[in-house]
């Protein structure tokens, strides 16, 4: 298992509860089970959140914000709704494990957020820890949606993608657009941390580009279920709205999500680059 600084580790870990949250919940509950699940007052500080985010994207130039209400939920939210209804779906994804120390391991994780939302450094222990328990409660929730992709969802997913400027990916298996309201510069390198699963355990072949190079051959390539994929920007990036495009698929299916010969995963940064002089 890769190791998760403290940043990564917070998105990875809200991320994966999110999903499990939703997967438990839209499969027992159906059409509204969000309205079902959550408080009014809940849902209305999560539109406000929401509304938020697009009045400030829309001062900036962009209007995109996460459109799933769940994305601005904290994590003591999430970690309520499924220690209150562990014994109605919640058990299952964390097999073998008991309520309270689940509760245990996402007390101690917020615990670590607090040094770092103050800007204090973590001690090396630390961030073991938080890198520990986001990576254990993932991987459980991982091997939770791969058994139930089995029998539904036969498709490899992407399940995170984080650029090096801590901007996460809002929605990975939207195919939507993520803006990132950064500036770059040529020469500037920009990293990316990804993550995918496969319910049939295939490679995984990733693929970053950045349309409207001359070349295709600048295109950045890996495989793994964990791989890191590097952008350096050029002049040839220089552009309002310059697009960081990465796509997954699985080596050797017959079938694709988007169809033959075609990709599983796509997901797309937004940036805005300037001339190194400007």
């Amino acid at each position: 298992m890769a190791y998760l600084d403290p940043h990564l580790a917070v998105t990875t870990l809200e991320q994966a509860l999110r999903q499990l949250i939703t997967a438990v919940l839209s499969a027992r509950d159906g059409e509204g089970w969000l309205e079902r699940n959550f408080t009014a007052d809940q849902l209305k500080e999560w539109r406000r959140k929401q509304n938020d985010e697009e009045l400030t994207r829309g001062r900036r130039g962009h209007a995109e914000a996460a459109s799933d209400l769940l994305h601005y939920s904290e994590l003591r939210e999430l970690r309520d709704m499924i220690i209150k209804q562990w014994s109605r779906g919640f058990s299952l994804a964390f097999a073998g494990a008991k309520d309270h120390e689940i509760k245990a391991f996402l007390l101690r994780f917020e615990g670590l957020r607090v040094p770092q939302a103050h800007s204090r450094e973590l001690l090396p222990f630390e961030k073991d820890l938080a890198s520990g328990i986001a990576g254990d409660i993932r991987n459980r929730v991982t091997i939770y949606l791969s058994a139930k992709d089995s029998e539904g969802d036969p498709f490899a997913r992407i399940e995170s993608v984080t650029d090096g400027h801590g901007k996460s990916a809002q929605d990975p298996s939207s195919n939507l657009i993520t803006t990132t309201g950064l500036t770059l510069r040529p020469g500037q390198p920009v990293t990316f941390t990804c993550r995918a699963t496969d319910p049939k355990g295939q490679e995984l072949l990733w693929t970053l580009e950045i349309p409207g190079r001359h070349s295709e051959w600048d295109a950045d390539h890996a495989s793994g279920t964990e791989v890191t994929l590097r952008w350096i920007v050029t002049e040839q990036d220089v552009r309002q709205a310059c697009y960081a495009r990465i796509r997954m698929r699985a080596k050797g299916a017959k079938h694709h999500r988007y169809g033959p010969d075609q990709d599983d995963g796509i997901v797309t940064f937004q940036y805005r680059v300037l001339p190194a002089d400007a």
